[in-house]
């Protein structure tokens, strides 16, 4: 008994062919037609034979061929393109083999291909072998877009005569069937994740040029070959433009992925605005990953607010083993670019680099003191693929200029603060209350890490001063740091204790702020000094000294009051000239509080943001 086989034929736009293929396979017991919604006469020409025609929306090749076999009303199925055709001695050899129980589940055939008329005996054509004649229930299609091939359960058989294939009638025909084909595969490329690079448009194309038209002897087939081997090496590059482009597309709607890297063992300045870049950027869609350090108030800060964090050791600038880390964290977490925050993680970020992370780097400068000059930090601060220095400050960014060779990736981006963090309306006399400090006194204090550049010694002399003058105020120095222990000697030593208040580190800032009376900051070396935003915020008046970054917010009586550094007497002057002046006093707090509100935190993330775009720009 005969084995009855469906011929299915897949068309779109196929009125100059299909005829002719239905013709060859009237033969057969079903040919279904599956249509792809045609808007040629195909349809038309179709209905006129014995055929079954159904139609179905395309996606691609695999998917349209395992539907088409599945509405097939018999199991062994010939797949057969509107382009081919079945001879008769082809014919014969399939319904000899269906009398019996085929030995394979599928078979290939050899095709004979013409172009524009022409049999093609090269250009890499010559053995032209596919599978079309299979048992559905061992055989199938994959997921490919493009290029499908039949997977089928079992060994492959071949048969022995050959069918003939009509490719490309003219050079339209050409260009529109690999324009198809092409954003097809571009397609499957992009979903797989390939990045195309200049190998792919260059070398990849030339190399097809060359096998199709010397290694597989195209040249034989004269201008035929010529034409073949030519719109071959195209069709390869225009896949990957298109995938190229693809993944361009993808990349630019999707969320940017920064890594931030911040190996400091301590919470302060830097990290608090670490902290309020992160929660701005996520806001302004930004995904944002951290690498800090084991056991840092960091690591904490992190965990608690839910930011996707990795803790490393960061034991030195040149520790490998967190370079490597660095080097995973980006490949795992697909980053775009890495923001670099404190001094060892930017030697980590270059040698991450160094060892095949190749990515941009921002790097974050808050200090107003020049680079050492010798080798290392010269290439640490000159590495190529640190694209951009964002300084906090404009003072910040003289004193680098001289040392970058590429003065125009040098920018100042202030740093910003929470506006809403501060209000005296928060106050809750806590400084008062605890240490009993009576209402006719002020309170002028300063709340900052105990650390050498703060200069503490100017402000105990500049107390002193005060006090010498019979001031009614109380001192606090709020905070902790490496230098506490050397202050306190310090103002033990001149007998101030009873005025000199060292409350040691406090968390309620917001409340403790808007108490002071005047803020008093002493530092010899400043980047920008946040503390004085907040203490603008907090409507709290502020003399200080004119050091790095610092005039560039607090404008002499502007804002605030300045003296140099280390000038005792004027600060002392500034101090009293405010303790004796309540309305000049309040006049530069609401002035300050007005400037101040352009030092936004979300203004600091959109300019941060800014750089980071262009950066990724200018690389593509």
């Amino acid at each position: 008994m005969s084995i009855p086989l469906s011929v299915v034929i897949l068309t779109y736009n196929e009125a100059s062919s299909v005829a002719e293929a239905i013709e060859s396979v009237l033969w057969a017991d079903e040919v279904l037609i599956v249509d792809s919604y045609s808007n040629d006469n195909t349809l038309d020409i179709a209905s006129e034979y014995n055929v079954r025609i159904l139609q179905h929306k395309f996606e691609n090749y695999s998917k349209q061929r395992n539907w088409a076999i599945e509405q097939a009303k018999h199991n062994w199925i010939f797949m057969l393109d509107a382009d081919e055709r079945i001879c008769s001695s082809l014919k014969e050899e399939m319904v000899s083999l269906l009398q019996t129980s085929p030995p394979f589940p599928a078979y290939q055939v050899k095709r004979h291909n013409y172009l524009m008329g022409k049999r093609i005996r090269y250009s890499g054509w010559q053995n032209d072998w596919v599978t079309r004649l299979f048992d559905r229930r061992r055989a199938g299609y994959g997921k490919k877009a493009v290029h499908e091939s039949l997977l089928v359960e079992g060994k492959t058989g071949n048969l022995k005569n050959p069918m003939s294939h009509y490719t490309y009638k003219n050079l339209e025909t050409f260009l529109e069937k690999h324009n198809e084909y092409s954003k097809a595969s571009a397609e499957d490329l992009a979903a797989r994740g390939i990045r195309v690079t200049y190998y792919h448009m260059l070398v990849k194309p030339a190399f097809r040029f060359f096998r199709s038209y010397i290694l597989k002897l195209g040249f034989l087939d004269g201008k035929e070959g010529l034409f073949i081997a030519s719109l071959y090496g195209w069709h390869v590059y225009l896949r990957y433009v298109k995938a190229w482009r693809l993944r361009r597309r993808e990349y630019e709607n999707r969320p940017l992925k920064v890594l931030h890297l911040s190996s400091e063992t301590s919470w302060r300045g830097g990290e608090q605005q670490i902290a309020y870049l992160i929660e701005e950027l996520a806001a302004l869609g930004v995904e944002n990953i951290v690498a800090c350090q084991k056991g840092s108030p960091f690591e904490a800060y992190c965990r608690d607010k839910g930011i996707k964090y990795f803790s490393l050791s960061f034991r030195n600038s040149l520790d490998l083993k967190t370079a490597l880390s660095v080097k995973q964290i980006c490949r795992s977490e697909h980053v775009d670019l890495v923001h670099i925050h404190s001094s060892k993680s930017h030697g980590i970020a270059i040698m991450a680099d160094i060892i095949g992370n190749d990515l941009q780097l921002i790097l974050s400068r808050r200090v107003d003191f020049p680079p050492k000059t010798n080798f290392f930090t010269s290439h640490k601060y000159n590495y190529p693929h640190i694209r951009r220095i964002l300084c906090v400050s404009e003072a910040i960014r003289q004193v680098m200029l001289p040392h970058i060779d590429e003065k125009d990736k040098l920018y100042t981006v202030y740093s910003g603060i929470d506006l809403q963090k501060f209000s005296r309306e928060q106050s809750t006399n806590f400084l008062r209350s605890k240490w009993g400090i009576p209402q006719d006194k002020l309170l002028v204090g300063n709340i900052s890490a105990i650390a050498p550049h703060k200069d503490y010694f100017t402000f105990v002399d500049t107390a002193e001063e005060l006090l010498k003058r019979k001031l009614p105020i109380a001192f606090f120095i709020i905070g902790s740091g490496p230098e506490e222990r050397t202050i306190k000697a310090y103002v033990e030593e001149k007998g101030l204790q009873e005025h000199i208040i060292f409350p040691g580190f406090l968390n309620n800032i917001p409340q403790i702020l808007p108490e002071l009376d005047i803020f008093l900051m002493t530092s010899e070396t400043e980047g920008l000094g946040t503390t004085l935003l907040d203490a603008f915020a907090a409507k709290v008046p502020v003399v200080a000294t004119r050091a790095g970054g610092i005039p560039e917010i607090v404008r002499h009586e502007q804002t605030g009051l300045t003296a140099a550094v280390k000038d005792v007497q004027g600060l002392a002057d500034g101090v009293e000239r405010l303790v004796k002046q309540e309305a000049y006093r309040k006049q530069l707090s609401e002035q300050a509080y007005v400037f101040v509100k352009s030092f936004d935190k979300k203004q600091t993330a959109l300019q941060t943001l800014a750089h980071y775009r262009q950066v990724l720009q200018e690389k593509q």
